[in-house]
């Protein structure tokens, strides 16, 4: 399960609704093995993550308080294989750039875009797929493309059945994008929600609607009302 809960209110923080949606869904579903959410602060990316509950997760984030406007959410679910392993939640970051997936299956073609990287000079700190996805996503970046660009080719080129989330601190933007895989978004009002699983995201908010395969959701926050682009990129 992959969950991005986001709040585009500049006078509002992400982080308590991060937190309600956390404990709706582990009220539901159970407790969690990890937990951690990710957002914007100060220009550059923050993020608390605590191998425990959502109440695990609070009391954190109340020692070591973090805040923004546009956040992603994530959690591992009891039985879950973690990032080494194959399909989970996977994710990782740096101070400018965070990325999520849900893969519902492997990767096919990480060892080949691993070692494409390598031949262009990128290093990794980590063994994970999520920083390897990651570093493919910068690859683009660097071209440079614009993110919407770098979303749009990352996504088309992984070889695989996964939603992909990507939090930029510059510009300050979340992208979404689905591939083989549903991706469903709810808004209300400045609210806004986005996930793999259906009845994840019903418990969260209604109503729900489809994304378009391949269709990045581009989420934008503003002053006064939710900013949402989606209905003119296609792979």
């Amino acid at each position: 399960m992959l969950i991005s809960i986001f709040n585009t209110s500049n006078t509002q923080d992400v982080i308590p609704t991060v937190l309600q949606g956390l404990q709706r869904l582990e009220a539901e579903y159970g407790n969690f093995e990890g937990v951690g959410v990710a957002t914007l602060m100060d220009g550059r990316i923050q993020h608390q993550y605590t191998p425990g509950t959502g109440q695990d997760l609070l009391d954190l984030l109340q020692k070591q308080p973090i805040s923004g406007h546009l956040g992603i959410a994530y959690m591992h679910q009891e039985g879950a294989k973690d990032d080494k392993n194959g399909p989970a939640v996977h994710f990782y970051m740096t101070e400018h750039l965070a990325v999520a997936y849900y893969g519902v299956t492997d990767i096919d073609n990480l060892s080949d875009i691993r070692d494409n990287l390598w031949a262009l000079g990128y290093e990794f700190e980590t063994k994970t797929n999520s920083e390897l996805v990651l570093s493919f996503l910068q690859r683009y970046l660097d071209v440079p493309f614009s993110p919407i660009d770098a979303m749009k080719i990352s996504a088309a080129r992984l070889k695989g059945s996964f939603v992909m989330m990507a939090l930029f601190a510059e510009p300050e933007l979340l992208l979404a994008a689905g591939k083989y895989c549903p991706l469903q978004i709810s808004v209300n009002g400045n609210l806004g929600y986005l996930g793999s699983d259906t009845k994840a995201l019903s418990i969260l908010s209604s109503p729900i609607m489809f994304v378009a395969e391949g269709n990045p959701v581009v989420l934008r926050p503003v002053t006064t009302a939710l900013s949402i682009e989606n209905d003119f990129y296609s792979f």
